[in-house]
């Protein structure tokens, strides 16, 4: 995470209780927070003058000045505007907790203090602040970017007119931008197609019918002192209500292969990635009218590269919920139906890490991605999906809707690691960045990643494999995708380590056992109970269905329990046959010797060397098991979801491939 770590970060207790105030300190200090306190709403203000605390914790009910107030005061601030304030006090009713947004602030928590709850609002609004942070860090980038770049970069309104004008315009046509701003695009153009293109221009306009976006033209333009020029043009258009609006960017073809070269470093605003995402859309939906405007797919991009930087490089955003974007979302929204699952946006402005915050107060990101869809009747608006709007104890807000799947024509930009991003059309990956690097990204089922292929070498090798086929893969592969997301869902973090069949479990033999799970006799026989009933309905036993499902479901229920190990490491380890060998084990401190490679991509083609200090046990353990015995594979999954796959190939090397959620 850059700048200040969030456990780092100072908080601000103000309540007249003296038994809480100790309470909050020893908690929160104990979490690595620094801490000061007050006991009063004037004292409060002071502190919070002098100091500049990261969040406050405010009691409602304070002498003298109370919570509201004190809040309100703050809030008025410059210094304040920005700060998170908790609400921590014993009145829940209706009015009470309306006082306390209207006063300013973004959580609401009453008495008695549930700590567990309380501990993840804290860490949730910090890490919220601290994205917000770099958001506005990376707007005053993007203006650097735009102004450095050679790329001349344009917007202009429905009628031509010049609103935005960067350095690069300025050095490729020779007028600044108070001489160019509120004039026409025209000026740019050689006399002989000027009425061509106005014409062009207004009609298009009117009609709403513009070019493909991601499609550049090559023309020639004109500079201040009367010299033409080649260049290559692209438009993207978008809409504020009424009212449309264009992006163009120009480049000198005479320049071309000096503006490719060294501009990697500038690649999540760089014009040809989105370029690139918009031409590839349109070759994926064809003459469906899915199409979506560059200044979106660019703030897209950065809301989710962010989300993406304020995690260490083991906790990426997790693209298993999804809360996607109408066009340009605003803060004011309205009740539709639940079954369409889409929020109907009452006023727009640009969307950003603050506005997801403010619009789904409640919403929990941690497994937030951004994706994008038509309106149905109407596709030139995007739509908002996979959340539903609901009103609750007269408070609107958004609840994920997890469990349902996508549609099929559905874009999503996200980021499944620190500093990379994936596009995705449907279940189809379009494209995947990585520091600033593009790649197409080929078949990407998991069969044919490094992970799937380990496993199913290892199951295809079972005589049941001979008589159920690839549906005896299926099972293997469902079971334990579903296993790793309920287990990442949990929070709780741990190890599943996959065994190879055999007589021989040698692996076990490296674990230092706290209990087996032979013990636990239930979890026992239920996942037995699931493999043998999922085999049988797979040989067409249709009355087994309804029991499989039953049975996945309390597996799935039982998988948090399952998983409920040390926060630091431990293993569930199953055999090929999904038989449980142990569970709660702590894995022994042997040191793998060998190499350990990162692959940025699933196929291995793109590797780095990892330093294994740099990261926890959990995953140095992994490293260790796998690297001391060649077949087994483990899935590491942090306390927020992710899951990196891990297997040694035998060439005294372990690979470690990221971010196996819910990629099966």
């Amino acid at each position: 995470m850059f700048g200040i770590p969030v456990n780092k970060s100072l908080i601000l207790i103000v309540d007249d209780d003296p038994d809480i105030l100790l309470f909050l300190r020893h908690k929160l200090i104990r979490e690595g927070y620094d801490v000061v306190e007050s006991d009063n709403g004037h004292t409060a203000l002071e502190r919070f003058a002098s100091l500049a605390p990261d969040l406050v914790l405010l009691d409602a009910n304070l002498p003298g000045q109370d919570g509201f107030q004190t809040c309100a005061a703050i809030k008025a601030t410059e210094e304040g505007a920005d700060i998170p304030i908790v609400m921590v006090t014993g009145f829940d009713d209706d009015q009470s907790v309306e006082r306390a947004f209207e006063a300013g602030a973004e959580e609401y928590v009453t008495k008695p203090i549930r700590w567990p709850v309380l501990r993840q609002r804290i860490r949730l609004i910090l890490e919220r602040r601290h994205s917000m942070m770099h958001l506005k860090d990376s707007e005053k980038q993007f203006r650097h970017i735009t102004d450095s770049t050679t790329e001349a970069i344009i917007s202009m309104d429905g009628r031509g007119l010049i609103q935005f004008w960067n350095k690069g315009a300025e050095s490729l046509f020779g007028y600044t931008s108070q001489q160019i701003m509120g004039l026409s695009i025209i000026l740019l153009m050689p006399e002989e197609v000027r009425g061509e293109f106005e014409q062009a221009f207004l009609q298009a306009v009117e009609l709403g019918v513009f070019r493909d976006r991601g499609e550049t033209v090559e023309c020639y333009g004109l500079r201040q002192n009367g010299e033409t020029f080649p260049m290559e043009i692209s438009l993207a258009a978008w809409q504020i209500p009424g009212n449309p609006f264009f992006s163009v960017v120009m480049r000198d073809l005479g320049e071309r292969s000096r503006i490719l070269g060294g501009l990697e470093g500038t690649a999540l605003f760089d014009s040809r990635i989105i370029e690139r995402i918009t031409s590839l859309l349109s070759e994926v939906s064809g003459e469906d009218p899915m199409r979506l405007s560059k200044l979106h797919i660019r703030a897209l991009m950065e809301t989710v590269f962010l989300a993406g930087l304020n995690r260490e490089e083991d906790r990426p955003v997790l693209p298993n919920v999804l809360l996607m974007d109408r066009g340009l979302p605003a803060l004011e929204v309205k009740k539709k139906k639940i079954d369409y699952q889409t929020l109907e946006l009452e006023k727009s402005q640009p969307f950003t890490i603050d506005a997801l915050v403010k619009l789904a107060r409640g919403f929990d990101p941690e497994n937030t991605i951004l994706a994008v869809c038509p309106q149905k009747g109407d596709p030139r608006n995007l739509e908002i999906w996979g959340a539903v709007f609901q009103e609750s104890s007269n408070e609107p807000r958004l609840h994920p809707m997890i469990h349902h799947a996508p549609p099929d024509d559905l874009l999503s930009v996200y980021s499944n690691r620190a500093g990379s991003l994936v596009v995705s059309w449907g279940s189809r990956v379009l494209a995947r960045f990585h520091a600033g690097h593009f790649s197409l990204p080929g078949n990407s089922s998991f069969e044919t990643s490094l992970i799937g292929q380990a496993l199913f070498k290892i199951v295809r090798t079972h005589p049941e494999f001979a008589q159920f086929g690839e549906n005896y893969w299926s099972r293997y592969r469902t079971f334990i995708q579903r296993l790793l997301v309920e287990i990442g869902r949990g929070g709780y973090g741990g190890i599943v380590i996959w065994v190879p069949d055999h007589d021989d479990h040698r692996p076990i033999l490296s674990l230092v056992t706290r209990y087996r799970f032979t013990n636990a006799t239930d979890a026992s026989k239920l996942l037995g109970g699931y493999c043998v009933s999922r085999q049988e309905e797979l040989s067409k036993n249709k009355k087994k269905r309804k029991e499989v499902r039953e049975m996945a479901r309390k597996i799935l229920f039982n998988a948090k329990r399952l998983a409920h190990m040390s926060r630091v490491d431990g293993a569930l380890v199953l055999s090929h046959r999904l038989r449980p060998l142990s569970f709660g084990t702590m894995l022994s401190a042997q040191r793998w010797r060998g190499r350990t490679l990162y692959c940025l991509d699933d196929h291995g083609a793109d590797t780095v060397d990892v330093d294994l200090e740099k990261y926890g046990t959990r995953h140095a353990s992994a490293v260790n098991l796998v690297g001391a015995y060649p077949g087994v594979v483990a899935f590491v999954i942090s306390q927020d979801g992710p899951i990196a796959g891990m297997l040694c190939t035998g060439d005294d090397r372990v690979l470690w491939i990221p971010d196996m959620m819910n990629r099966f």
